[in-house]
This record gives C-alpha cells, sequence and structure tokens, in this order.
C-alpha cells in the first residue's frame, strides 16, 4: 500500500492526498443511517488529468474508486462499501464560463450550487439556474447525476434534463466529451445532430464514469416572486388540484408537504405555489389565474360529491328493493289483506281501539300483598325481552349528553367523535343535527371538522341537499 500511497502523492502532491484514520473515519460515512465503512486513500484532484492518472492507476492496481460530489446523500452512495480509494472532487470548483447570450454555464465537477448562485448574483445577475431544496454546498455534477429536481423542474424537468454537455473520464481513463463541446468549443447542447450518449452518465450515481466538467442550462432570473399557500386535509385531493395548477404552465415551482408538528399543522397537505414576474402587473396577473383553477376545482368537487351523495342514495334504495324481495311471501300477502281494510276504514283509533281500564290502587295493593315483592324500578331481564335494545338506547343518551357537554366546554375534536359514533349508530340523527348548528351559530364557524360532521348527519338522515351544502362549506373554509 505504500507504493501505492507514493504514486497518489506523485499525482496530486502530499496535500491532497490522505490515509490517516481520522480522514478516513470522516470519509467512511454520509448523513445518513447505513453502516460505515472505510476507504483506504482519499484523494481530492484539482483537474480532469489528475482525475484521468488517479482511475488508470486504479485500474491498474484492481483499486475500487467511488467519486464523491461533497458527500450530503443519505441513500449511502458514497460510503465505499469495497474500501479502496474515494475521489473528494470539491477542489475543481472553478465556474469556466458563462455565456450570457445562449444562456448555460460551464463548471468543473465539484462546484457547489451555492458557489454558482452567488457568482450569477454578482456578475449575472438577469440569470439563474434550477436550485434544488438542498444545502448550498451540494455539487452539481453529483445533482444532475442522480437525476436530482430544483425550482425550475415544474417547468422544464429534472435538473439532468437541464444539462448542456458533459466531460467524463470513463473507467479505463479514457477522456470522452458528449454533445456539442465533442465537435467545438461550445457548450449549448448535448446532443446536437448527434446520438445523445448523456444517458449512460446520467443518472447512473458515478457508477459508470466520474463528471469532470458539466454544462448547464441558465434561464431568466426574474425581478419579482411570490407565494400562495393551498390546505386540504384530504391527502386524495392533492394529485386533482396539482392537475390544476400545472395546466396553467405559469407557475415556477410547487411544493407538496405536511408535518405532524407544530398542532396546527397535523393531518394538513399543504401545497406551496411560486410563481414570479418582471411587473406589478404580471404578478397579480397569477394569483388571478390561480383562483379560477381553484374555482374550477371546488366547482368538479362538489359535483363529485354529489354523484357520490347520489350514489350512496341509489345503493340504500336498491338494499331496500332487495330487502322487500326477500320477505316471507306469507308477510306480503297478509299486507295485502290489512291494506284495503286500512286504506277504507274511517273509524278513529278511539273507536277501535280502546284501552283496557286500568286496575285499581286495591287490586295493586293485593297484588303487592299476594306476591310478597316490591316492585323493583330497575329494569329486568323481563323488561329487555320485551324491549331489545333497551339498553343500548339508554347508552346512546348517556352518549350525546355527554358529547352536548364536552362541546359547551370547549372540547370540540373530543364532542366530534362522540357524535360520529351515534351517527353510525343511526341513532338521535335530529339531536346532533340541532347541536352541531347550533355550535357552528353561536361558537365555532369556521370549524371544518364540524361542518364535515354535520354533513355525516344529514347524509344519515337522508338530507342530501343539506349534506351537499355542509360538505361545500367545509371544502370552502380550507381553500
Amino acid at each position: 500500500m505504500s507504493n501505492i500511497l507514493q504514486s497518489l502523492i506523485d499525482i496530486v502532491g502530499d496535500k491532497g492526498v490522505s490515509n490517516a484514520p481520522e480522514e478516513l473515519w470522516f470519509y467512511s460515512r454520509d448523513p445518513g443511517v447505513l453502516a460505515p465503512h472505510k476507504p483506504d486513500f482519499v484523494v481530492a484532484p484539482k483537474s480532469t488529468e489528475e482525475v484521468q492518472k488517479i482511475v488508470q492507476l486504479a485500474g491498474r492496481e484492481n483499486i475500487p474508486v467511488v467519486p464523491m460530489g461533497n458527500g450530503m446523500s443519505l441513500a449511502g452512495l458514497v460510503i465505499p462499501l469495497k474500501g479502496g480509494i474515494v475521489l473528494d472532487m470539491k477542489r475543481m470548483n472553478k465556474i469556466l464560463e458563462v455565456n450570457a447570450m445562449a444562456r448555460y454555464a460551464v463548471l468543473e465537477g465539484g462546484t457547489s450550487q451555492g458557489a454558482l448562485k452567488a457568482y450569477l448574483q454578482k456578475n449575472h445577475p438577469t440569470l439563474r439556474h434550477s436550485l434544488p431544496d438542498a444545502p448550498p454546498t451540494t455539487t452539481i455534477a453529483a445533482n444532475v447525476s442522480l437525476h436530482g429536481q430544483g425550482r425550475l423542474t415544474n417547468q422544464y424537468g429534472f435538473n439532468s434534463d437541464m444539462v448542456t454537455g458533459l466531460e467524463v473520464v470513463l473507467p479505463a481513463g479514457e477522456i470522452c466529451r458528449i454533445g456539442s463541446p465533442s465537435i467545438g468549443p461550445y457548450w449549448f447542447s448535448k446532443g446536437p445532430t448527434l446520438p445523445d450518449l448523456s444517458g449512460l452518465f446520467l443518472g447512473w450515481l458515478g457508477s459508470t464514469g466520474i463528471i469532470t466538467k458539466v454544462g448547464l442550462k441558465l434561464f431568466p432570473n426574474k425581478k419579482i416572486r411570490d407565494v400562495e399557500l393551498f390546505v386540504t386535509d384530504r391527502a386524495d385531493l392533492v394529485p386533482k388540484i396539482l392537475y390544476k395548477l400545472t395546466h396553467l404552465e405559469m407557475l415556477e415551482d410547487i411544493n407538496v408537504w405536511f408535518q405532524p408538528k407544530p398542532q396546527m399543522f397535523l393531518g394538513n397537505f399543504h401545497i406551496t405555489i411560486f410563481f414570479t414576474g418582471d411587473t406589478e402587473e404580471e404578478v397579480e396577473f397569477i394569483p388571478g389565474l390561480i383562483e379560477e383553477q381553484k374555482q374550477d376545482f371546488m366547482s368538479d368537487l362538489a359535483d363529485l360529491e354529489a354523484e357520490n351523495v347520489e350514489d350512496s342514495l341509489g345503493t340504500q334504495t336498491e338494499e331496500m328493493e332487495e330487502q322487500v324481495e326477500e320477505m316471507p311471501q306469507e308477510e306480503s300477502e297478509l299486507d295485502q289483506e290489512q291494506e284495503p281494510i286500512l286504506a277504507g276504514s274511517e273509524m278513529s283509533l278511539e273507536t277501535e281501539f280502546e284501552p283496557e281500564e286500568s286496575p285499581g290502587e286495591s287490586e295493586i295493593a293485593e297484588t303487592e300483598l299476594v306476591s310478597g315483592e316490591e316492585i323493583s324500578e330497575e329494569p329486568t331481564e323481563e323488561f329487555d325481552e320485551i324491549f331489545p335494545g333497551s339498553e343500548e338506547a339508554s347508552k346512546g343518551i348517556d352518549n350525546l349528553e355527554e358529547a352536548k357537554k364536552l362541546l359547551t366546554s370547549g372540547e370540540v375534536d373530543q364532542s366530534i367523535n362522540v357524535f360520529k359514533d351515534l351517527i353510525k349508530e343511526n341513532i338521535f340523527l335530529e339531536d346532533i343535527i340541532s347541536n352541531i348548528q347550533n355550535a357552528l351559530d353561536h361558537h365555532y364557524p369556521i370549524n371544518i371538522d364540524l361542518w364535515k360532521t354535520l354533513g355525516d348527519a344529514f347524509l344519515k338522515n337522508k338530507q342530501f341537499q343539506k349534506a351537499l351544502d355542509a360538505y361545500s362549506k367545509a371544502e370552502d373554509l380550507l381553500s
């Protein structure tokens, strides 16, 4: 190993190579959770020619080589599982060219995102590149080699789609240029009248070659940048919202995110919408288009909810018809016999059904003396047999009272849970509706969950239009 160390020193100098334990410890891991593995050497080249010589040496000595940008991957991409050489590209950090007219930049393989952004802001403030939501020290070559995304991905595709040319050192040590730089001095395209061979390296995470130079598209840097936020608690709506927004083809970036803390974010999905413009009029025009898309989405959602209600009603009707068809024939015939009697009878209930006279007090006393037992106020087994479900009904009343108390004391979420259980059991719907409406009218007019629970109660009570109105109110509050 000493002769290999000396060979590496001959290539990059003694300050560009190390096998010190503390250095190897650092380069044996990444910020992720995968197990570390130490390399044998860490080498930091400063030119394409040095990278070529290192790769040729590793090929002769059968030593693995792992190229590394800034080591910020969380997936173990730079952990040297077989030891060998970790090739740290950070010293190759020059911005070689910015062609403002053709809108591209040429960078060395270790140039960071932050370095290019700072350079453009200082020297070419009208230009920008697709900056990823990653630490500014991450390198551009590493980002395109794993098909990374950036703030302009919504408009122009992956950052690897913005590559305009490559210089790569192949595993055998050859230097290869891809695209327009292979036939001339300009880096304006990765495939001019030639087969696009960039796919041999982009997305391969450095396993097919080491990127030493990369050409990258630049884009107009707008003067004004603004943002809007769309929030929903239904994950199934997010793809539909994104479809509506991307249909505009005018938004700079769209981020979907969610987090459990703080409590106000729990259960909600946030869609952050970024848009840019050069004038106030342009920036004010785009939110109007976003609002139109939002209204179209809400209209489509209302139609969808109406269809769901109709489908639910149709399903319930079919089930009722099936139950009628399955009724015993004798019972149907009995109904047919009774129907004309009931329909043609003009006798009042008082004359048709005269209640029997109640027993006198002496008879009751006599019964108590004979039995020798006191009349119990507690329900008996015989009572439960005559009135099945009475215990459940009593429990339901208790739950309803509990929900009312919780709602009155401000514990809305807990009361909603109790109301939902009662709605599932299809009991006390009118009481539930009355209590929730009162709470919405006087205390919690913008509580989305209360509006949804009211819609559930209306739906269970077969008040379909009111259910749709309640659901629509909830969606309006979400937007």
